[in-house]
Formats: C-alpha cells, sequence, structure tokens
C-alpha cells in the first residue's frame, strides 16, 4: 500500500495585519541621528550630499594666504576669526580638562616639599592655598565669552604664577637640596606648551618671562649648592 501523498502547506501571500502596521511604522519614522536639535529626529538623507566643498571666494582667500610670508606666525584676522569659532569650544574643553590636571599635580607635588625644602614647608603650603583658587577662577573663565586673547593670557597668567612660586620657594629655602626642587620648574612651562597647548606667543611670553626671572632670583648659598645649580642649568 502507498502512502496517501502529503498535502503542501499553503503559504498566504499576504502578511498579518500586525507585520503591515510594523512596516508602514518602520517606513513613515524618520531617522533618528545622534546629536542632532530638538527631538533628535531628522528626515532621511541623501548621503551623496555630505561632500563639503568650499566657496571659490574662501578657496581663493586661502590660496592667497598659503602665498604670503608668516613673519609673526598668524593668519589674516579673517581667517583667524574663523578658525577660532570653528575650535572654540573644543578648545575650551581642551583648557578645562588640562588646566584641571595641571592645578592637581602642582598641588600633589607639595607632599615633597617637607623632604625638599623643609624649612619653607610651611610656605608651601600657603603658596598652594593662595594659587589654587586662582586656578579654579581660570577654570571658571571658561564659561564667560572671552576674547582669544583673554582666555590665553589667563592660563598663561596661571601657569606664570605657578612657575614663580616654585623659584621663590627655591630661593628662599637655605637647605643644599633646595636648588635640586628647580627639576619640577622645568614641567611647569612643558606642561602648558605640550599638554595644554597655549597659543604660541603665551608660550613664549610665559617661558621667557621665567626664564629671565630664574638667574634673578635664584643664588647657590655656599659652593655644594653652587655646584648643583651649575648641574641643573
Amino acid at each position: 500500500w502507498a502512502a496517501p501523498p502529503r498535502k503542501a502547506p499553503q503559504i498566504s501571500m499576504h502578511s498579518p495585519p500586525d507585520v503591515n502596521i510594523a512596516r508602514r511604522r518602520n517606513r513613515d519614522t524618520p531617522v533618528r541621528r545622534p546629536g542632532s536639535a530638538g527631538d533628535g529626529f531628522l528626515p532621511p538623507r541623501d548621503d551623496s550630499d555630505d561632500s563639503t566643498e568650499l566657496s571659490s571666494a574662501s578657496a581663493e582667500l586661502i590660496e592667497l594666504e598659503l602665498g604670503r610670508n608668516y613673519r609673526w606666525l598668524r593668519f589674516s584676522p579673517v581667517l583667524e576669526a574663523q578658525f577660532e569659532a570653528d575650535s572654540v569650544q573644543g578648545r575650551k574643553r581642551h583648557l578645562f580638562i588640562t588646566g584641571a590636571i595641571g592645578m592637581l599635580i602642582f598641588d600633589i607635588f607639595a607632599i615633597g616639599n617637607p623632604y625638599m625644602l623643609p624649612d619653607v614647608a610651611n610656605l608651601s603650603w600657603k603658596l598652594r592655598l593662595a594659587l589654587t583658587p586662582l586656578f579654579l577662577i581660570s577654570l571658571a573663565s571658561l564659561r564667560l565669552s572671552l576674547k582669544t586673547w583673554q582666555r590665553e593670557g589667563i592660563f598663561g597668567l596661571s601657569v606664570l604664577a605657578a612657575a614663580l612660586s616654585v623659584l621663590g620657594l627655591v630661593a628662599l629655602s637655605r637647605e643644599t637640596t633646595a636648588v635640586s626642587h628647580l627639576a619640577a620648574l622645568l614641567l611647569i612651562p612643558m606642561f602648558a606648551g605640550i599638554v595644554m597647548r597655549l597659543r604660541f606667543w603665551h608660550t613664549l611670553a610665559t617661558s621667557a618671562l621665567i626664564l629671565v626671572t630664574f638667574p634673578i632670583v635664584v643664588h647657590g648659598r655656599d659652593e655644594q649648592q653652587t655646584l648643583i645649580l651649575q648641574d641643573n642649568i
């Protein structure tokens, strides 16, 4: 006896109502993009329109800029203003993060002062207490709409104040190990120029003032200090 043929399953050409509703909802729902304005929904866009091309006027201006002699390491006011407008938010965020890190490092370094500068250790803590509010004010100033030179100048003054405090402690201390503490002085302008990335002229002015102040303030009190100081220089 042969088995009866199996009946092929019936495949419906119509989807259930719930599937049709879901498909229609997905088709009509706009695409969500992170970081967009408002509620975050934007209509679908054509990726072929994403290319951004400079206008002929902007391209011509850049060509003229590239042919100039940058004696003062500065673009024209138009391009400088455009650069500032495009990068101001990222610049403020970078200064806030690196400035806060620098403030913490500067305060933590005071832990070693009782060993390197025992005779002025109390003064070093007082200087930290006086300078930390100044650093906090510098960080708070980023919420203001300041000009570029004002913003960079405030942080340049904070860097200079930190360096002068180290020079002052070394100059007042009579310990032989005091001049060895000048190694910490090198970290301050390096941090400002490499990590904080202060603008060139602000970094140059800050470093020049530190360099000029150093031989005026710091002197060897005895022969051993003089030798250590010469080795550090």
